[in-house]
C-alpha cells in the first residue's frame, strides 16, 4: 500500500507541471495542445493508482463517490443562490 499511495502523490504532482516533451524543445505551457496530452495522461497514470489503492483497501470507489457527492451537496447547499 505504501508504493501506491507514493505512486499516486507522484502522479498528482505531475498534474501539477507536466514534464517537458521527450525533445526538450518546446515549453509545454507554450504549446497547449502538447500540455493537454501530457496532463489526460497524468490524469489517466492517477485514475490507475485510485484503483489500485481502492482495491487493497477493499474500497467501493462508485459507492464511496456516490455517498461524498451526497454529502457535499447538503454540505455546500447553504451556498447556492
Amino acid at each position: 500500500m505504501q508504493y501506491a499511495t507514493i505512486a499516486l502523490a507522484g502522479e498528482v504532482g505531475d498534474l501539477e507541471f507536466p514534464q517537458e516533451d521527450s525533445e526538450g524543445k518546446e515549453d509545454l505551457w507554450q504549446n497547449r495542445r502538447v500540455l493537454m496530452a501530457g496532463m489526460k495522461e497524468e490524469m489517466v497514470d492517477t485514475f490507475i493508482y485510485l484503483i489500485i489503492l481502492s482495491i487493497i483497501l477493499k474500497v467501493d470507489i462508485g459507492k464511496a463517490y456516490q455517498e461524498k457527492t451526497k454529502f457535499n451537496e447538503q454540505k455546500y447547499k447553504r451556498f447556492e443562490r
